[in-house]
């Protein structure tokens, strides 16, 4: 074995000069590193008129180590930079306050739950859990007690859909409420109960939520409650009514921040790799008909919508790949 670990070393000598090449390069054509760092793991990127950001997980710079957001000129990482409106991917420091007996692992994305200045929290303290009214400075207010879990604010911040769930394990049913803001009250839903029973995201255009709901999947069904295949609903706020809707959800589902925007209306660009993770898709995704219409494939190489930011007017597609940040042209 050994004996021929030296004659395949002694071949690659004798090809010629060895050159240091990114791992990635040559994976597609036109693919361009512009960032990588072994010490920095970058999360994702936003971009506009030559002003070229990243996202920077565990920044030493940070007073509590967290993620914060930097610009990158000629190949290098500039100074801390404010967040770009765009992308409010890292919270307001000090929006729940240590020392307070606050469990903030139930934490979730600070833009899908605004309202006003705060942010709508599922926390959870000295073992009771709710939602809160968070924001930097200020001690969090109780919005509610009990098991609410992913808020999602309406257009108009005057209500939350929320998840609430009853039982414990396996076998705990969530169903779908409606929170005013100003009077606390709630609404229930006519959202069928199921064991997976969740908001996914507000879509602008049906000016409504859109709902999960699926069963548990483990081998003893007899306390399976829900379809047996995800149904998909979007659910009027205003009037608690819901109906099932088909297409594609996968875009909106595990949202980190807002989807970019394109140039047409409920439109937004959108990207997927598929399962055995041998290329990415890159599209148009019409949050209206939930239609995905892919416009490039990139081989090899894999990302998720919220890992890229597209530049259409610079012909040029940015995305973080296992922590660093290239980009690649577009057709």
């Amino acid at each position: 074995m050994y004996s021929r670990l030296g004659r395949e070393f002694t071949s690659l000598t004798e090809t010629g000069a060895f050159e240091t090449r990114y791992y990635l390069s040559g994976r597609a054509d036109g693919l361009e590193p512009l960032f990588f760092d072994e010490e920095t793991y970058l999360l994702t990127v936003w971009q506009r008129d030559g002003d070229l950001r990243v996202l920077v997980h565990n920044d030493e710079s940070t007073d509590n180590k967290g993620s914060a957001w930097r610009s990158v000129v000629d190949g290098q990482l500039g100074p801390l930079i404010p967040q770009p409106e765009e992308c409010p991917m890292v919270p307001a420091p000090h929006e729940v306050p240590d020392g307070l007996g606050f469990n903030t692992r139930l934490r979730t994305s600070a833009w899908e739950a605004r309202v006003g200045s705060h942010t709508v929290r599922s926390l959870k303290r000295d073992g009771e859990r709710g939602l809160w009214l968070c924001r930097a400075g200020a001690i969090p207010r109780p919005l509610l007690m009990g098991r609410y879990v992913l808020p999602i604010a309406t257009s108009d911040e005057r209500q939350i859909v929320a998840g609430h769930t009853e039982g414990t394990g396996r076998a705990s049913v969530n169903s779908i409420v409606i929170i005013d803001t100003a009077s606390h009250r709630v609404r229930e839903t006519d959202v069928p109960e199921a064991n997976r029973c969740v908001p996914v995201a507000f879509v602008a255009g049906h000016d409504a939520v859109l709902i999960r709901r699926s069963r548990h999947y483990g081998r003893d069904q007899s306390d399976a409650v829900g379809p047996e295949k995800p149904e998909y609903r979007l659910l009027d706020p205003g009037t608690g009514l819901s109906r099932v809707v088909n297409g594609e959800f996968w875009p909106l589902e595990g949202q980190s921040r807002p989807l970019q925007p394109t140039d047409r209306p409920n439109e937004y660009w959108a990207a997927r790799s598929d399962h055995d993770e041998t290329y990415t898709e890159v599209g148009r995704y019409n949050a209206k008909s939930f239609i995905f219409t892919p416009t490039m494939t990139i081989p090899n190489v894999t990302f998720r919508s919220m890992e890229m930011w597209v530049a259409e007017a610079e012909g040029w597609l940015y995305f973080v790949g296992g922590g660093d940040l290239l980009r690649y042209p577009i057709a």
